[in-house]
């Protein structure tokens, strides 16, 4: 019988935060555990970052920029993970917090089931974020005209609105019981606000100037009571002013890891006596948003910070996020825990990733520009852990650098399965040979892809030597340049010295090939 897959993606663990992989507290006993019991790339990036740049590797093998962007996710990618596991007679589940990887940017795509667990907030101002922002901000500062604004926002926020009617429909389907929307009347506002869009695109444009972020909760309404905003504005900002020094007080979502795990138990045990293998893809957001620092499990919230001081000889650098990976590994080791009790390890494959790592209260990393994209590749965004669960084969050589591109051939691979044409990437078991032996990764900032009006970031690392270019209107500059060898920790910008010239000029070379690869699709 073939193998199952369960493929758990955790946003924003960074590869040094994991204590078996080199982190000096040592806060994640479960990651160790099967780090140490299974295999673990050393030298594993992801292709793009943040979120919305690096899943379309995670799941069609192809780099975000390609196929035009990341717009539209992996609607207009030849093939997924998903839909090969599913011609090879897989079942395929699915369930996401996110909205980069939600059903809207096709991640459904193969699946025979998959849940978008995401709430209000998230899902428009992420929408708003992604396909809004720009425009309304080119609006503002003339850039474009009220009538260009407008057709954008009868074609985007539209699309968006259909979406989320089809998402209140799938909602009612999955019987969940942290559910705390009110489906009929959230329907309704939706409804009434595409007929609003419709007859009065005006009022729409207007509304997105004045509440910004907060418009979502004015759903269906031309006018709303102007102290009910003010106290609500009023509320929202300092809750973002507290956070933004300490993130004492962070936006909760509706589903934690807990019930993320608790979900993937109750799906496969309405299809146990199914006899075809299962694929089950997770994508949990606990570090990412440090949203769960306040619930109790076994061991408190109180015994965690204290126990955390204490290690970090209160050193308060990092210490959010770090409680949130406590918190995130516990749920972990329970969840592995349950699989092996139901048996479901002894024919799985179980393969941990990341999305992309943050930088996690660092005091090291020298301030960036706020809105400096090249930030993004740095390695604490995109150095992050690839790990299977058991594994027993030979080890393949740690020595080279894969990425995420490598992902679905690698478990293909695993799983006996036939190589995808379309992926671009290779299996890490094969003998991967690259020449020159570097990987690649990309930004176009947060927002939109617009490959045309803003500039591409794009990171081509070694061993030894990491560029990053700022491709802006055709012109090529070196933004950021570091020695590894010399420089690990990328703390010496190398952009004005005479350094490594050969290197630098190959990986010159290697850029402008990439740029045509994107112009091209």
């Amino acid at each position: 019988m073939k193998k199952n897959l369960i493929f758990l993606v955790i946003d924003a663990l960074r590869y040094d935060r994991i204590a078996a992989l080199g982190y000096k507290y040592k806060i994640t006993p479960n990651l160790d555990k099967i780090c140490k019991e299974g295999f673990s790339a050393n030298n594993h990036f992801a292709n793009g970052c943040p979120t919305q740049m690096s899943f379309p590797s995670i799941f069609s093998s192809t780099y975000c920029l390609d196929f035009g962007g990341f717009n539209s996710g992996i609607k207009n990618r030849p093939s997924t993970l998903a839909e090969v596991l599913k011609k090879n007679n897989y079942q395929t589940f699915g369930i996401t917090t996110a909205h980069p990887s939600s059903s809207h940017f096709g991640y459904n795509r193969g699946f025979d089931h998959y849940e978008n667990l995401l709430d209000l907030y998230q899902w428009f101002r992420q929408n708003l974020k992604i396909f809004l922002r720009e425009p309304l901000r080119d609006f503002q500062n003339n850039k474009i005209t009220e009538k260009e604004i407008i057709t954008i926002l009868s074609k985007e926020y539209k699309s968006v609105l259909i979406s989320t009617l089809n998402y209140i429909d799938e909602l009612k389907n999955y019987n969940l019981k942290k559910n705390k929307w009110d489906l009929p009347v959230l329907k309704k506002n939706v409804l009434d606000e595409i007929a609003i869009l419709d007859l009065e695109p005006k009022i729409i444009l207007e509304k997105f100037l004045k509440y910004d972020y907060w418009y979502y909760l004015y759903l269906g309404k031309k006018n709303v009571p102007k102290i009910q905003f003010f106290f609500h504005s009023l509320k929202e900002n300092l809750r973002e002013k507290v956070n933004s020094f300490i993130n004492l007080f962070p936006r909760r979502r509706i589903y934690n890891a807990q019930q993320i795990f608790d979900r993937f138990n109750e799906i496969l045990r309405a299809k146990e006596n199914n006899e075809k293998p299962f694929f089950f893809f997770l994508h949990v957001f606990d570090i990412h948003e440090s949203k769960n620092l306040f619930i109790n499990f076994s061991f408190s919230f109180l015994y965690r910070l204290i126990k955390l001081l204490i290690i970090r000889k209160f050193k308060l650098g990092g210490l959010v996020y770090d409680l949130s990976l406590m918190y995130l590994d516990h749920q972990l080791g329970l969840f592995i825990k349950k699989l092996k009790n139901r048996k479901l390890l002894e024919n799985s494959i179980f393969v941990v990733t990341s999305d992309h790592g943050l930088t996690a209260g660092d005091p090291e990393r020298p301030a960036v520009e706020k809105g400096d994209i090249s930030r993004y590749l740095y390695d604490e965004f995109i150095k992050v852990p690839f790990i299977i669960y058991p594994y027993t084969k030979v080890r393949p050589s740690k020595n080279y650098l894969t990425s995420h591109l490598d992902l679905s051939p690698t478990i293909l691979e695993l799983l006996s399965i036939d190589e995808e044409k379309s992926f671009k990437g290779k299996s890490i078991f094969a003998n991967l040979i690259r020449d020159p032996n570097v990987i690649y990764a990309e930004s176009n900032g947060s927002g939109r892809c617009d490959l045309q009006n803003k500039p591409i970031y794009i990171c081509i690392r070694s061993k030894i030597l990491k560029v990053v270019y700022k491709i802006e209107k055709n012109n090529i500059s070196e933004r950021d340049v570091y020695s590894l060898e010399d420089d690990p920790n990328e703390m010496t910008n190398l952009t004005n010295v005479n350094t490594l010239k050969e290197e630098r000029n190959i990986f010159f070379e290697l850029v402008k090939i990439r740029i045509k690869e994107i112009l091209n699709y």
